[in-house]
């Protein structure tokens, strides 16, 4: 493989074109054979450190940004990675999926995948909860007025207000608070379930 180090791309489909101007047979047919994540402490830290994706400043890693909404230099290049696999062979890039599965991916985390900080719930998750058991009858768990209403303690709170209270936990911390021995179908049950 020879990429020309003196050109450094501002979006994917200039650098799928620099990483394709410099692949020798050898790597095409590597390529064809291998699976692109078996890339990622080579050409994928090659792309990592050489086109500066660590640095939030440079032109390729704003793009990532501002256009996907990724701000792991990891998920940048497995994206570029996983796109150059898919070119080569002739299959569709999917750029739309890519990016879902490292979103997913960092907020079953608890971290936010533009800014990488922690979140412990966000509307995300809350909307998934919302939907998924606004009809369920238990002691914790209450829907109020299009409201869900955890009972703890003895003292009712939106499902908002006990989330935003406990805050101040780490992720680890607040999902292992909400999974103690709860009966099945509770606000601990339901985090849980919402995190696994």
């Amino acid at each position: 493989m020879n990429i020309d180090l003196d050109i450094v791309p501002s979006n994917l489909d200039q650098a799928l074109e620099i990483i394709e101007n410099g692949l020798s047979q050898e790597d095409i047919e590597f390529i064809k054979s291998h699976e692109s994540h078996e890339a990622h402490f080579s050409l994928g830290m090659w792309l990592r450190n050489n086109w500066s994706l660590w640095q939030e400043e440079t032109n390729l890693a704003q793009w990532f940004r501002k256009t996907l909404g990724l701000g792991h230099a990891d998920d940048m290049s497995g994206i570029i990675l996983d796109s150059l696999w898919r070119k080569i062979r002739g299959e569709p890039i999917n750029l739309d999926e890519q990016v879902q599965y490292y979103k997913d991916y960092w907020k079953e985390q608890g971290i936010d995948p533009l800014t990488q900080e922690r979140i412990i719930m966000d509307n995300y998750y809350l909307n998934r909860a919302e939907e998924k058991y606004k009809n369920v009858k238990c002691p914790q768990l209450r829907l109020f007025e299009d409201a869900l209403i955890v009972y703890s303690n003895g003292k009712a709170e939106t499902l908002e207000e006990w989330i935003a209270n406990r805050k101040s936990m780490s992720p680890r911390d607040f999902h292992k608070a909400c999974t103690g021995k709860y009966e099945q179908g509770s606000i601990g049950a339901l985090l849980h379930e919402q995190t696994e």
